[in-house]
């Protein structure tokens, strides 16, 4: 099983237990279906992965405005911790400096962490 699939399960289990936290009914059936979905259009374009959720996880006109919500807030979740890791990458690859002195990743990845959860 490939990283992404496995990440792209995940994403779909997690949003499944979302939309059931928020009142939906969600059959396994369609988190199965989103998955293929999204293994069809991908999970980097915000667009492409609501039409997939809304397309395979909403059952009932009326459950549209709780989709809506629900994946605003999924996405925005999903996109910052995308934008924390790819932070704590760049940073570790950014931490030997000029002089040639090592700088601790662990303690860097650390700091930025805790900045990111101050703020």
């Amino acid at each position: 099983m490939s990283t992404t699939f496995a990440a792209t399960e995940r994403i779909a289990v997690a949003f499944g237990r979302i939309l059931r936290g928020a009142g939906l009914r969600v059959p396994m059936g369609s988190v199965l279906a989103f998955v293929d979905a999204l293994g069809l259009v991908g999970i980097d374009q915000r667009d492409s992965v609501y039409w997939a959720g809304r397309a395979t996880l909403v059952r009932n006109p009326e459950d549209i405005s709780v989709f809506d919500r629900a994946f605003a807030a999924f996405w925005q979740s999903v996109v910052t911790d995308v934008l924390i890791d790819v932070a704590a990458d760049e940073m570790i690859v950014a931490a030997d400096d000029e002089a040639g002195d090592d700088v601790d990743a662990d303690d860097l990845v650390g700091a930025v962490a805790a900045h990111v959860h101050a703020v």
